[in-house]
């Protein structure tokens, strides 16, 4: 179990027991690395209050805060970072670090002034069961904020199974998380945010699509097989839309064995035919497995990359795509290398790395074949919170 679960239990218990004064002001944390310091502190009451304000808000004091705010201190100059837990949770909670079986936290970080940034929920659990066996309950829920203002899940896990987050849950958390996502747009991009208020419904801000980054195409490697079919450019997006992702974002799962992956493309039909009878869709998976195998170096092959497939510049959800490095392997294997080009790739907190990858050859039907048959192998089942074809803006 983190140590931030154990810290920050600890400290909500301690609170329970009035062992630990509320704060009300804002105290300076010194940094573990070097003598600078950052202030830590509960956000505005307007914010408060918009969140929830039936629920005691408690400071968290720990090593691992420090860090954190640390890093939000980087790169966004101000941090802020807040636990709360209400009177039911802390009783449970207290019962439960009593019986020695486990620890909870609950986080919300804030940045420039009370920008909502990201929620994170952390529940670790160990039971023994009638039969004197053991059994590990793990919830592990981390939502955040990427440079588009978009929200990004991870998953739910219980008793070692992966499932989808309880729909209950993400439209409690969503609730929060939609009154401030304008605010915190608008405080990315230096301008004043709207004043939140308990009783403001949604806000909806309209996002201009993010600009496409620039990419480095390298030369193919001399191949024995025909050339790859030339792409036919068209499409209502622009010719090359559906040619390069505009957003590659990559993050460490918090399961064992997987990284999480977001695939965006700005091309709005992702079923028009772009290369002889071959789907932009089509083109678009054998890229993830391009960059699934890029990602998979020095990985074992039961090392698994899940990628949420965006169109239309982040408003349509196409489906969630899980591929293991040694699937990814042999695909690149049966099909060959094909040109090698350079794709940004954002990695959460490691900031853009420029990925060489290599596409796959499609230089026979055969190939093409294989190719139209990764949506059928790969897709995963419909996700709770979001279904294909699905929009955010919609939520």
């Amino acid at each position: 179990m983190h140590n931030k679960k154990i810290g920050t239990a600890l400290l909500a218990t301690l609170a329970l027991c009035g062992c630990v004064n509320k704060p009300t002001t804002k105290a300076p944390v010194p940094m573990a690395s070097d003598e600078r310091t950052v202030d830590i502190g509960l956000p505005s009451p307007e914010i408060r209050d918009a969140l929830d304000n039936k629920r005691d808000w408690i400071l968290a004091h720990t090593d691992d805060m420090k860090k954190v705010a640390g890093e939000l201190q980087d790169s966004y100059g101000t941090a802020s970072y807040v636990a709360y837990f209400d009177q039911g949770e802390l009783k449970y909670l207290k019962e439960r670090l009593e019986a020695g079986e486990g620890g909870y936290g609950e986080h919300f970080y804030f940045v420039d002034g009370g920008n909502l940034f990201g929620y994170e929920e952390d529940a670790d659990w160990r039971l023994t069961l009638p039969d004197g066996s053991r059994r590990m309950d793990e919830q592990d829920i981390d939502l955040y904020l990427d440079q588009y203002g978009t929200i990004a899940f991870q998953t739910y896990v219980k008793n070692g199974q992966r499932t989808a987050l309880p729909v209950a849950k993400i439209d409690s958390i969503k609730t929060r998380f939609e009154m401030l996502k304008s605010r915190s747009y608008l405080q990315l991009e230096g301008k004043a945010p709207p004043v939140v208020t308990a009783s403001t419904d949604t806000m909806t801000v309209p996002m201009p699509a993010p600009a496409k980054a620039e990419t480095q195409v390298a030369e193919a490697p001399p191949a024995a097989h025909k050339a790859p079919m030339a792409p036919v450019a068209h499409g209502s997006d622009g010719p090359d839309s559906w040619q390069q992702p505009e957003y590659v974002g990559v993050s460490k799962s918090r399961h064992k064995g997987m990284n999480m992956g977001t695939f965006q493309v700005a091309t709005r039909d992702v079923n028009q035919e772009v290369m002889g009878s071959v789907r932009a869709k089509d083109y678009h998976l054998g890229q993830m497995v391009s960059l699934t195998q890029y990602w998979c170096a020095y990985k074992p092959d039961d090392f698994e990359m899940q990628w949420n497939y965006w169109s239309a510049s982040r408003q349509t959800f196409q489906g969630q795509y899980v591929f293991s490095c040694g699937q990814a392997r042999q695909i690149m294997e049966e099909l060959g290398q094909g040109q090698r080009t350079v794709m940004p790739v954002h990695v959460r907190r490691d900031g853009v790395q420029d990925a060489a990858v290599t596409l796959l050859n499609l230089d026979t039907p055969q190939k093409v074949a294989t190719l139209k048959g990764l949506e059928k192998r790969f897709a995963s089942p419909c996700v709770e919170h979001f279904c294909k074809g699905q929009s955010y803006l919609s939520k």
